[in-house]
């Protein structure tokens, strides 16, 4: 497990070369069509629809290569390609800082777990101003945000909204941070428009947009502010684990057979509330889960009443509706119930009942829950401190700030033979490695030689290629 992230950097200039190169290593099929669609040279890549040709989970990663390998593509078309959230977490991930793509086209693509991925996205790639999410599950708050986010980049800068929209602005935000436990922090601030040491050429009237710009943010900031204050949600549970209660916890074990342990494993470890969990968390809430069981009409939730369990189904099928609002949602698996029921006590927004003969999954109750995310943070902190400690630069930092970069850190894995860091490439993240064992490959007369090895708590800089 190392911290990192970088942007992937591709020499190849021949699109057709590099796709035919990406397929063979990850032993994927050629999509035939997009082969002869794709043109020798990379700067002539404008557009790329895919729309309605199932490229498939492994079959993405090629054509994302080809994507990042293209300085000059506007428009990725994945419309109706049948991908999952999975395919959201690679795409905000390979396509990080792409510098010239600002149309995405994802709809029609069941990704209910894709919304923070693109949220990302869209926050690191300036210049992307549209994002088709249509018909792709994604939560309404995750839409809010991302479509806030494109306004500004479409803008270059803050814009100006009204206080209703503030209002929901600041109520989406303020669920975000509750799931994830951090905050957008710069979500409004300005983004630089010269570097550094570079003199400005704007003209008096950009001054005056710029002093404007910074106004209506400070405006808006403000605005938020009061809206979140005055409109929390009164219900939200206020109970605090004690140092005491989180020592004595001890957490269930329920026999499970090999099966739902290794398919609860695959379903959990991407799903935004436990994606954070290490290993042995994520185990210990898998151990912990319950089998449940419901028959034709039963209603597993009501739409204004409250619960406490966090639900997965694994087999059959539900009905999702809601008062004042026609038509249903159908839930099959691996689908989520409950998920706000974790984080904190607040009235169902739908009513879901049962649709087959028979439906079955597990569920985790919120006490266990948050009693295993309370000790993984305290515990994850104490140990980053720990290894923040050993880095010589940091010394003279003090306690607090060592605790806010520690918080920052963020937890990746990575299998045998995955390129950490490439030889040539600019390099701008440092790395802990917390487990596992790296190999530093350098160049000796033109040839690859292993240099050394790192493993556990050594800590490591890409910063000048020169590894």
């Amino acid at each position: 497990k190392l911290q990192f992230l970088y942007f992937i950097g591709v020499r190849m200039t021949d699109l057709k070369q590099l796709y035919a190169a990406k397929c063979d290593e990850l032993q994927v099929r050629r999509n035939s069509a997009l082969y002869e669609l794709l043109p020798t040279n990379a700067s002539d890549l404008n557009e790329l629809d895919l729309s309605m040709n199932v490229v498939g989970l492994k079959g993405l990663i090629p054509v994302l290569e080809v994507v990042v390998a293209s300085p000059s593509i506007k428009t990725l078309n994945l419309a109706d390609n049948q991908l999952t959230s999975q395919a959201a977490t690679d795409i905000g991930r390979i396509l990080k800082g792409h510098p010239s793509l600002n149309t995405l086209i994802l709809n029609r693509n069941p990704l209910p777990l894709g919304g923070e991925a693109l949220l990302e996205l869209s926050k690191s790639n300036s210049a992307l101003h549209t994002i088709d999410v249509a018909d792709t599950q994604i939560r309404s708050l995750f839409l809010k945000l991302i479509d806030y986010q494109l306004k500004k980049n479409k803008k270059g800068g803050a814009i100006v909204i009204t206080p209703e929209e503030a209002k929901d602005l600041a109520e989406a935000e303020a669920e975000y941070n509750t799931l994830t436990g951090f905050s957008f922090g710069n979500f409004g601030a300005q983004q630089q428009n010269d570097d550094d040491g570079e003199e400005s050429n704007h003209s008096e009237q950009e001054d005056s947009d710029d002093e404007l710009d910074e106004a209506e943010e400070q405006r808006m900031k403000e605005m938020m502010r009061l809206a979140a204050a005055n409109n929390r949600r009164k219900t939200v549970s206020s109970e605090v684990i004690s140092q005491r209660d989180m020592n004595n916890f001890e957490a269930r074990v329920v026999s499970k057979s090999d099966e739902d342990t290794v398919w609860l494993t695959k379903t959990l470890e991407i799903h935004h509330l436990f994606s954070h969990l290490e290993d042995f968390e994520l185990k210990i809430a898998i151990n912990a889960m319950e089998p449940f069981s419901f028959t034709k009409g039963d209603e597993i939730l009501s739409e204004g009443g409250e619960g406490s369990k966090f639900m997965i189904i694994q087999k059959g099928t539900a009905e999702e509706t809601k008062a004042e609002k026609e038509g249903s949602r159908t839930l099959e698996s691996p689908d989520c119930l409950g998920e706000t029921d974790l984080l904190y006590s607040a009235p169902h927004t739908h009513t879901i009942s049962v649709s087959s003969d028979q439906l079955q999954g597990f569920c985790l109750d919120r006490q266990t829950y948050r009693h295993i995310v309370t000790k993984s943070s305290a515990e994850k902190r104490e140990r980053y401190i720990g290894f923040l400690h050993k880095v010589s630069f940091l010394k003279h930092m003090e306690p607090h700030q060592l605790t806010q970069l520690a918080d920052a850190l963020k937890s990746s894995k990575y299998s045998k033979g995955d390129t950490i860091i490439e030889y040539g490439s600019e390099g701008q993240w440092f790395h802990i490695i917390t487990e596992g064992t790296v190999e530093v490959i350098g160049r000796k007369e033109g040839k690859e030689v292993q240099v050394y090895s790192l493993f556990i708590y050594h800590i490591s800089l890409a910063d000048d290629g020169e590894g």
